[in-house]
């Protein structure tokens, strides 16, 4: 019954969309995570990033923005 309602009023297909929106994100954001940490070490102009970062030159914030401007986001 409850699924019937929810069908009907296409609350359970926004429910599987979001879910499964989730889930995609959940993928790119592991496969990111670990591309990005290998580019800190291996990529110099992602390492600079990071030594600048250590260094106290950039912040956190700041780095993350120059990381995503290279990345075209």
């Amino acid at each position: 019954e409850h699924r019937l309602y929810l069908e009907s009023s296409g609350k359970y297909e926004a429910k599987s969309v979001e879910r499964i929106k989730n889930d995609i994100l959940r993928m790119v954001l592991g496969s990111l995570k670990t591309k990005l940490g290998k580019a800190l070490t291996e990529d110099e102009s992602f390492r600079e990033i990071l030594e600048k970062t250590v260094r106290r030159e950039l912040d956190p914030a700041s780095a993350a923005r120059k990381i995503l401007e290279k990345l075209s986001f």
